[in-house]
This record gives C-alpha cells, structure tokens and sequence, in this order.
C-alpha cells in the first residue's frame, strides 16, 4: 500500500510541475504579446502654444512609461510639470493601443512688468513665471502692466501694496478672453482718494476704467465701441461709467 501512495504521489507532483511549466509559458507569452501590441509609436500633442509639440514630448516621455501606451497611460495620467514655467500640467489620453494624447495646459499670464532689463510675466496668483526680453513681448499676447511692481524672480510671488490689484487684472484678463480683444498695455494710477485706477491702451486709443468697479460691463461696451475707431487716435472714457451710462464719450486727437 506504501509503494502505491508513493507513485501516486510522484504523478500528481509530475503534473503539478507540467501545470506551472504551462502557467508560467503562457504568462510570459502574454507579456510579450502585451508588450508588442501595446507599443507606444504615436504621440499626439495638443493644447500647447508657449512650447513646440517637441518639447512636450520631452518633458514627458521623461516620465518614463516603459514605451507601452497602457502603462504610460495608468500610470501618468495627469503630469505635474514644475520645472517647467509656463507649463501647469499635462493630461494623457488614451487613443488607440500604440498611440497617446498628451493635452498641455499651460500657465495664463495675466501680464508683465519691466524689471530692469527683462519682463516679468506674472500669473493669477501673483507669481513671477518667466522672464523674456523686450524683443518676445508681442509674441506672448499679454500687457504690460505699468505701475504694477519693478522687480521679480521667477517662481516667487510679487510684492504689492494691495492685493486687490491682483483681483482686478484677473477680473480684466477674463473680459479680455471673453471679448477677445487685449490692450497692448494697463497703466495703474491711483484717484484723489487714494484707489487704485486702471488704464487700457489699445494702439492709439487710450480707455480710462477708473476704479476696480462694473469691470465686465466696461469691457463689453468698449468692445462693441473699439471696431467702430479703427484707424482713429484717442481717448474712449469709461472711468465715470454707471449702470445707468446710455453715452460713452469719445475725444479724438485729430486735428482741424
């Protein structure tokens, strides 16, 4: 009866071993073939502006991912970029099983403001996130904010005297992306009182906003004014604005 129990024995661990021996095969056959199928050859970029597709391949594919475009995608699904300046972070997207979507969304500069040499471009928050030469200004689509704050460091907050100045350029940026239409640069002064004013120049046309006050509503009724000066020199007023305003006055330069 002995001898039975061991030959018995002897099979069932001879069958367990085949049994692991085609586990593991087939497990390694799948690995392969999931590596193989799963190749990552195509990257699509979108959503950049401030950087070539080229470089948000670089910034990325610096992750690593193990070039499969499953498990690059699990695994970097959002990526926050810091050391990157305008680049807040990028979001992958899944497309097909050898080709990934990577969507930048980039900083919004809110404006700049000449610092020594260079031009401070600062973001909703106030921090300083990148610094470019006078030659680059037009190229960012952004204003110059005069008034604003003579010195910077990119990656720090700027100082100012009153937060609420930061509020209100946010308050102008989202009218100027809702009108598409953005000043070539604001001028912050400050009335009798004390309050901080602000000052669009748009070419040759100069509009007066006065205080942090019906900013919206300002920019809605320039918008609608702006075209119809095209070609002409001067100043569009809207610092004395109400919600009862019907006539915007407008002085021209022109002379004779």
């Amino acid at each position: 009866m002995k001898k039975r129990r061991k030959k018995r024995s002897g099979k069932k661990n001879t069958i367990k071993k085949r049994i692991k021996i085609v586990v593991l095969t087939a497990l390694l056959v799948f690995i392969l073939l999931f590596l193989f199928l799963f190749k990552l050859d195509n990257i699509i970029v979108a959503g950049n502006s401030r950087y070539t597709e080229q470089e948000i391949k670089d910034y990325c594919i610096n992750e690593g991912g193990f070039n499969n475009t499953l498990i690059y995608y699990l695994l970097h699904r959002k990526m926050v970029t810091d050391d990157v300046p305008l680049l807040d972070y990028v979001e992958t997207a899944y497309v097909d099983r050898n080709t990934i979507r990577l969507t930048a969304h980039e900083k919004q500069a809110v404006g700049m403001f000449k610092a020594e040499d260079v031009y401070c471009c600062i973001d909703q928050e106030g921090y300083v996130i990148e610094t470019v030469e006078e030659a680059d200004i037009a190229s960012l689509g952004v204003p110059v904010i005069n008034g604003l704050c003579s010195e910077g460091k990119v990656g720090e907050k700027i100082k100012v005297d009153d937060e609420r100045v930061l509020n209100a350029l946010n308050a102008l940026k989202s009218s100027f992306d809702k009108h598409n239409m953005t000043p070539g640069s604001i001028d912050i002064g400050e009335n009798t009182d004390g309050e901080k004013t602000y000052t669009l120049h748009f070419g040759n046309i100069t509009i007066p906003m006065g205080k942090d006050e019906l900013l919206e509503e300002k920019m809605k009724r320039a918008s609608a004014i702006l075209p119809k000066l095209e070609g002409m020199s001067g100043t569009l007023h809207l610092e004395y604005y109400t919600e009862d305003t019907e006539n915007i006055i407008f002085d021209s330069n022109a002379v004779g």
